[in-house]
């Protein structure tokens, strides 16, 4: 029953919380799966995917190792359902649900504290031009909201310039960054109620085309489930 608990707060990003109760619940796992090492019966796994039997698994007693299955060519576009049975057997095994997918724009949590919108310039520029993007994150709560993260969506075909980022961390526009693929990461101790922070980035373009970049979003560090996305920028570069 407490594994049963533990498993229930797992989000959506693989974690259970802050880092600590991530660690914790992380052991407590591992104490789990030294003691249920191996099946201690015989057993038949049937697993049914919108109310139709899609497989149907036999396991041995004493049997090591976990047990997979690749559902992906039994789903449809849509609401699905998913459903697991055990029988031959007096104990169920424990089992998890892995499931990706992919959104230009993903659909933002209602519970996020923080608002993040982008805006670019212009939609297109001459190869060697600097063009603005503009990021406003906002505290939208009703108090003070701690290392609020900002994820910023570069299109591919412009670049970043490294003397901007560092004058706007020695002017305290943030506390601190990172580049992370096409995003650039914008770290901030706290945003008090009410209060917002712009980052004006004068980016050039570099190689000719049409680009759009990744969604960018904000979440509070310690409340990664709950994001506010924003939907990438285009732009158009000519020679």
């Amino acid at each position: 029953k407490a594994v049963l608990y533990i498993s229930q707060g797992r989000s959506g990003y693989g974690g259970f919380g802050s880092t600590q109760t991530t660690i914790l619940s992380l052991k407590a796992f591992t104490a789990y799966a030294k003691y249920r090492g191996k099946m201690k019966e015989d057993g038949r796994i049937r697993i049914y995917a919108n109310d139709q039997e899609v497989k149907e698994i036999h396991y041995k007693a004493g049997q090591k190792g976990r047990i997979t299955v690749d559902l992906k060519s039994f789903l449809e576009k849509g609401q699905n359902s998913i459903t697991v049975s055990f029988d031959q057997t007096k104990e169920a095994l424990p089992y998890a649900a892995n499931i990706n997918w992919t959104s230009l724009t993903p659909n933002s949590s209602k519970d996020c504290r923080v608002d993040l919108e982008t805006k670019i310039a212009s939609k297109s520029a001459k190869l060697g031009e600097t063009v603005r993007l503009s990021a406003n994150i906002r505290n939208v709560s009703t108090e003070n909201v701690p290392t609020p993260i900002a994820l910023i969506g570069i299109p591919a075909g412009l670049s970043l310039q490294p003397w901007q980022l560092k004058e706007m961390v020695e002017k305290q526009v943030m506390d601190y960054y990172e580049i992370s693929g096409n995003y650039l990461v914008c770290y901030f101790t706290e945003l008090g109620m009410a209060k917002s922070k712009t980052i004006n980035l004068d980016l050039k373009a570099d190689i000719p085309g049409i680009y759009k970049a990744p969604a960018s979003t904000a979440y509070l560090y310690y409340d990664k489930q709950d994001k506010d996305w924003d939907a990438g920028q285009e732009i158009s570069i000519e020679e």
